[in-house]
């Protein structure tokens, strides 16, 4: 069911249940008072009437509690953002964000998302203006004592070491002491699009009722502006490759990964072959997040020639009205072979790296074929794709294909049709 549908159902039922209270309540007043019972029968003893009277009231009242609580409005659900923070006093550019989102959100009687932040740094301005925000938001603090590494780690890794400590203690307290069936993960460096909560809580059923994901995420890997098309703020893919960058999560999957929890690098891990398990994540084609951390433990290796022109979806989409239905098992694969392979015209690698392209046309789609890993590097590097590879898969990769708009046309860069596999020793 669309969480649409479900906010309406629990609107009309806000209205049509204490309706239905109301008139069982009266037509019991009617049946038990005295000209009513005494016009109806007319035969039974006074102390009769009574003990009948007192009798019925209690049963009505019963029945009626048992009703009432049978058929109480359903609880909102609750989808908490959890924010995971460290020594940037720039949080607040994201928490404002949030908030302002949630304030202006119009279903809290469907869907609420309280916020929780967790800060890992003892950084006392980051925690000082954490402190600002009284009761919008619920603070959590995570100081690292675990022990020294068996290898011998620079500054660098011991940072990632820590982040890494950080989300499992901060991802175990949403599942395990908050007991939520579901967690939005938000880094303190990212910039959040209109139709952020729109987007989570339209495909928080997909990810609770589908076995072959395992998160949604609001990021694009290859969100810039040259590569998407900018008219498709609906569209969302399925993708192989775990992105990040605001994403969610539900308690199944994280019962099933936390005692696998690595000592470093948190994200190769959930890219790993058997934590990922053939199961693949929900991103947009226009990216609901991008990130603003030029300087952090990863200093930017990629922000200058990729994330600092990613596109962030300015013009918002009702994902919680729309059918999302296409993004179903086991109907989505064969329409995404259908349309990679089928519905496409091929053109040659020699084609495509020189632009000689087809004239563009509303239904035309392209299909490059590569054979080999530096085939793919060859054309990621034409169309300043991002290129590098995790446990062999490719950034933003579903079955192997790799989807792009490039120059008003929509290309699908894919190995051969028989292909079965991500090749592991691709990195």
């Amino acid at each position: 069911m669309r969480h649409g549908q479900l906010c309406r159902q629990r609107r009309l039922r806000r209205i049509v249940i204490p309706l239905a209270v109301a008139i069982f309540i009266l037509l019991g007043f009617l049946y038990s008072s005295e000209p009513y019972r005494n016009e109806k029968t007319g035969l039974e003893p006074q102390l009769g009437r009574t003990a009948h009277t007192s009798s019925s009231t209690t049963s009505e009242r019963t029945l009626l509690r048992n009703i009432t609580e049978a058929h109480s409005p359903t609880k909102p659900i609750v989808l908490p953002i959890l924010v995971i923070v460290c020594d940037r006093p720039s949080v607040v550019r994201t928490l404002k964000a949030l908030l302002h989102l949630r304030n202006e959100w119009k279903k809290e009687d469907c869907i609420r998302f309280p916020i929780t932040v967790s800060q890992g740094c003892d950084h006392r301005e980051t925690a000082d203006i954490l402190g600002t925000y009284g009761e919008q938001i619920s603070i959590i603090r995570f100081t690292d004592n675990s022990s020294l590494p068996k290898e011998e780690y620079n500054l660098k890794k011991l940072a990632y070491r820590s982040i890494a400590h950080h989300y499992k203690f901060a991802l175990n307290y949403m599942f395990f002491v908050r007991n939520h069936s579901a967690v939005i993960v938000v880094e303190d460096d990212l910039d959040i699009a209109p139709d952020f909560l729109e987007y989570f809580a339209a495909t928080l059923s997909l990810l609770e009722a589908d076995q072959q994901l395992f998160c949604v995420s609001a990021w694009n890997d290859n969100g810039r502006p040259h590569l998407i098309n900018l008219e498709r703020n609906d569209l969302i893919y399925r993708t192989d490759f775990f992105p990040g960058l605001g994403w969610m999560l539900i308690r199944q999957f994280w019962l099933e990964i936390y005692k696998g929890w690595p000592d470093i690098y948190w994200d190769e891990y959930l890219r790993k072959p058997y934590v990922r398990q053939n199961r693949s994540c929900l991103r947009p084609e226009l990216g609901r997040t991008t990130t603003f951390g030029r300087v952090g433990v990863s200093s930017g290796q990629y922000f200058e020639e990729y994330l600092r022109t990613m596109h962030l979806n300015q013009v918002p989409y009702d994902f919680m009205k729309a059918d999302l239905s296409y993004l179903r098992e086991p109907s989505y694969t064969r329409q995404w072979i259908e349309q990679v392979y089928k519905n496409v015209q091929h053109i040659s690698l020699p084609d495509l790296l020189n632009n000689h392209l087809p004239d563009p046309g509303p239904d035309i789609s392209l299909h490059v074929t590569y054979n080999s890993l530096n085939e793919f590097i060859r054309i990621a590097q034409h169309l300043n794709l991002m290129f590098d590879v995790k446990s062999g898969v490719l950034r933003t990769a579903f079955m192997g294909v790799v989807p792009a708009y490039w120059k008003h046309r929509q290309l699908f860069i894919a190995p051969p049709q028989n292909w079965t596999t991500y090749n592991v020793s691709w990195v």
